[in-house]
């Protein structure tokens, strides 16, 4: 039998707040949409093979991302808003990753789920240099608006996981990272459009 269907999940919110790339799934056929924030416009883009794909936004919100996570490799490709032009970015061997809003620059992980190492790049994987050591998890990256700080799931060796803040240009650490309590598991930051708050999911599920 078909999965059950979802209407609309993973939704990424465009730079401008104008719109959002999602992914319903009917009757087993999964598919990138794009709608306004006003519920107007809903259209769909193109169909979608992978059941590891994660929507988002490059080149300042021009194009449409998708990032396909596979057991060995990670890639992005994009789309115009149009549903024309599909093309691939970037694939390499890792866990997950996050093209800046610019669509200038790449964080990416490598390494296991609970060690690995939070990496920064050009666009293209190219000129890599590593934010952290391996010493912890790290998932769910996110770009602030102005692509200087990256908000990133960390999980300890224990399992517990926070939310934590991290300058790209020189991996330091902001003291304010205690977003909410280890114990609430937070996870998939994502900023407000200005930059001044962050969005997370947070509890037992």
């Amino acid at each position: 039998p078909d999965p059950p269907a979802r209407h609309a999940s993973l939704p990424a919110v465009s730079p401008d707040g104008k719109q959002v790339a999602y992914l319903p799934t009917m009757a087993g056929v999964r598919e990138l949409r794009l709608v306004g924030t006003d519920g107007a416009g809903d259209r769909r883009l193109i169909p979608l093979d992978s059941d590891a794909a994660l929507p988002g936004w490059g080149t300042g919100g021009k194009r449409v991302t998708i990032t396909n996570v596979g057991q060995n490799f990670t890639s992005i490709f994009s789309v115009s808003l149009k549903g024309h032009e599909a093309k691939t970015l970037v694939k390499l061997p890792a866990k997950g990753m996050a093209l800046s809003n610019d669509g200038k620059r790449l964080a990416y992980v490598v390494g296991t789920w609970r060690a690995s190492r939070l990496m920064v790049s050009e666009a293209d994987g190219k000129r890599p240099r590593g934010l952290t050591d391996s010493t912890a998890g790290w998932f769910n990256m996110a770009w602030s608006p102005d692509d200087r700080m990256l908000a990133v799931t960390r999980m300890d060796s224990s399992g517990d996981m926070q939310v934590v803040l991290i300058d790209h240009k020189d991996g330091k650490v902001p003291p304010h990272t205690a977003l909410t309590a280890p114990e609430e598991r937070p996870q998939w930051p994502a900023w407000s459009t200005d930059g001044k708050r962050i969005a997370l999911q947070a509890g037992h599920y």
